[in-house]
């Protein structure tokens, strides 16, 4: 039995481990998987803490959030205490300074975590206590490479959500303290809490000491330890014995089975949770959502049918409020830092592919802090991220697609670009019938050659995109560095990155979603022609003979063979005589109606409005207006015009420039 004999353990260890090493046998769990199971189960999980490297005696106090909450945190302790996944050990001094607890714990090193409350969503009655183990050094001290895992069930529910297949959804509940703590452990997982045989709303302000012998919310490798217990092999079990066929995505302790035939779905399912309860995993019937085509996982309802994903829209509110508030803030807490971060990432799986190039800004920014009370700064660009992502969630309601399997398909493209010392250019060719190219001027050859590449794919969608609404565009390139970094969205080059946000919002603009694909430079041969000197002739005398083009005529691009330059501000000028850029491009791909002051305004306040705007500027300030004023009603009489100048007046233009030359 082991460390499953405790009385706070459920699993049932002489039903769990014969089906173990049979799933083994039959190749549905790894070896190393099962091993480290079957080790966690008879003397309990480590969760990857080295336990040399917490020396001494140290006591942390415990958060405001748990103190305010009190009531709700002594109930959820009652019920650890009770169920024996947590010992009551004693009374201690209402300070629980060092000295005064080296007296009573015997242990050499030891550690009194603080406890933090965070609330739950679905129990506004109920509490989850929370540990930090970052401050008592447990964070620091975990060192298994094992315990390092990525959850995929993001990408998995896309993938095997297929058009009007139906998905349920459960919970394991309590799912890191249904595994057992590591006996060598147990002197780091204490913390002082309130006397919790009392009622809740008791006064008392004597403090106890209590120690977890099973897990908790907050220690960092239990989530890698569940992964390995739950995902890698529980679940491998059932598939093991027969009890599940169906694809079921698992994010941590959450699931979802999938399915085309909901009675099928819904068999299946009821054996899985059978199975589950016969080897002691408790499953919790609040969570359990019905099989349904809409279906409502890790936050977000998906549609099979409408192919959509959809942020609640308690969330979708949070979300709102927090980007308006953190793109006007100065600076921030890494607390603060990484909330923001995890909203964004979400509110980004609702946007085009291409959108997480707005969260690079967020992560340089949380980059070398560690602790969540440090602030730093916030940036123009990181202001400017949070406010695009607003403003594009505030358009889209939260709502984008999953899957692109109903959108057409376009045409293919090749793009490249070519650098020497004497020569600099570039192209692209579409299977359409559609190609360009061009010359870099003198400052685009010092670019770099991802970037001339990253270029030359942002010029062929600047050209093709009025004929990409709703379509996945293939894109095929030789250079593996852009490549790379559009598959993922960002890069850490900053020049890539600005690439990068130009495409995202050429793909907002005209509705598409793009594909990259990288190729060898010897396949690419009619791309990297147009991108060579003289390669025209070449290209048009080949481009036939391979296939690319059906037979037809080729649609030459009318600037094929211009100069092309870059000046600084690349993004929107060519040439280094732009316009100021004043907002990212993702925000001027969504348009926004005019808005007035005085439209919408109530009676009673037009007198103060008025009055604050003839006192809005400061006198020097105000003399300058009057004196545009006064030459402006020269031209006016001059020309016999209308002396205020209408909204969208489509004579405005020329009105301004004849003020000019007045």
């Amino acid at each position: 039995m082991g460390a499953c004999s405790l009385p706070g353990v459920s699993i049932v260890y002489d039903r769990f481990m014969p089906m173990l090493w049979r799933a083994v046998a039959r190749g549905f769990v790894k070896l190393e998987h099962a091993q480290f199971v079957a080790a966690g189960l008879w003397h309990g999980f480590d969760c990857g803490i080295d336990v040399s490297l917490l020396q001494g005696k140290r006591r942390f106090l415990n958060y405001k959030s748990a103190l305010e909450a009190r009531p709700k945190v002594s109930k959820a302790t009652r019920v650890r205490v009770q169920k024996g996944k947590t010992l009551m050990l004693c009374q201690v001094a209402k300070d629980y300074c060092v000295r005064s607890l080296a007296k009573i714990i015997p242990y050499p090193h030891w550690r009194l975590f603080s406890i933090a409350a965070v609330p739950k969503p679905l129990e506004p009655l109920e509490a989850r206590p929370v540990s930090d183990h970052t401050k008592s050094g447990l964070k620091a001290a975990t060192t298994d490479p094992r315990l390092r895992h990525t959850i995929t069930a993001m990408e998995e529910i896309p993938r095997e959500l297929k058009f009007a297949f139906s998905m349920i959804v459960g919970d394991v509940d309590a799912a890191y303290p249904l595994l057992p703590l590591a006996w060598w452990v147990w002197p780091f997982f204490m913390f002082a809490w309130f006397d919790v045989r009392e009622m809740d709303e008791s006064a008392s302000m004597s403090m106890f000491l209590y120690m977890h012998v099973c897990g908790d919310f907050g220690t960092s490798g239990f989530p890698g330890t569940f992964k390995i217990f739950f995902t890698d092999v529980v679940v491998n079990m059932a598939r093991s014995e027969s009890v599940l066929t169906l694809p079921m995505p698992v994010f941590v302790d959450d699931m979802a089975l999938i399915g085309p035939i909901t009675a099928h779905l819904v068999r299946e399912w009821d054996r899985f949770k059978a199975f589950l309860k016969s080897i002691g995993v408790p499953m919790k019937e609040l969570k359990e959502r019905l099989a349904s085509v809409r279906q409502l996982m890790l936050g977000f309802w998906w549609d099979s049918i409408a192919r959509t994903r959809t942020l609640e829209s308690r969330k979708l509110t949070q979300y709102l409020e927090m980007f308006s508030d953190f793109a006007r803030r100065k600076t921030l807490s890494l607390t603060e830092m990484q909330s923001c971060a995890g909203r964004m990432q979400r509110a980004v799986m609702t946007l085009p592919q291409g959108a997480a190039c707005m969260l690079a800004s967020i992560y340089s920014l949380m980059a070398g802090l560690t602790l969540g009370f440090q602030k730093r700064r916030t940036t123009r660009v990181f202001r400017e991220d949070v406010q695009g992502i607003h403003d594009l969630l505030h358009v889209n309601m939260g709502r984008g697609f999953f899957a692109w399997d109903r959108f057409s398909r376009a045409p293919q493209v090749w793009t490249d670009a070519s650098k020497s010392s004497k020569y600099a250019g570039g192209g692209y060719v579409s299977a359409c019938g559609a190609y360009r190219w061009w010359v870099y001027g003198g400052s685009a050859k010092r670019k770099p050659i991802d970037f001339l590449e990253g270029d030359a794919v942002v010029l062929a969608a600047e050209d093709l995109g009025p004929g990409w609404y709703r379509c996945v565009v293939p894109i095929h390139l030789d250079n593996s560095s852009f490549q790379r970094s559009a598959v993922k969205g960002w890069s850490h080059a900053d020049r890539l990155h600005g690439l990068l946000r130009m495409l995202f919002a050429l793909s907002l603009k005209y509705e598409c979603v793009f594909e990259f694909h990288w190729l060898s430079t010897h396949v690419n041969v009619h791309a990297d022609a147009l991108s060579r000197p003289d390669g025209e002739t070449w290209f048009l005398e080949h481009v036939y003979e391979d296939g690319i083009w059906l037979p037809g005529p080729a649609r030459r691009h009318p600037d094929s063979g211009k100069v092309r330059c870059l000046g600084s501000e690349f993004s929107a000028d060519k040439a280094g005589d732009g316009p100021r850029r004043t907002a990212p491009e993702f925000v001027m791909a969504v348009s926004f109606p005019r808005a007035s002051v005085h439209e919408g305004l109530p009676t009673d306040l037009v007198e103060d409005v008025q009055e604050f705007l003839s006192e809005r500027l400061k006198a020097s300030s105000q003399r300058t207006v009057n004196a545009a004023v006064s030459h402006w009603r020269r031209v006016v009489q001059r020309y016999g015009w209308n002396e205020v100048i209408l909204s969208d007046d489509p004579h405005r233009g020329g009105k301004l420039a004849a003020f000019v030359f007045n």
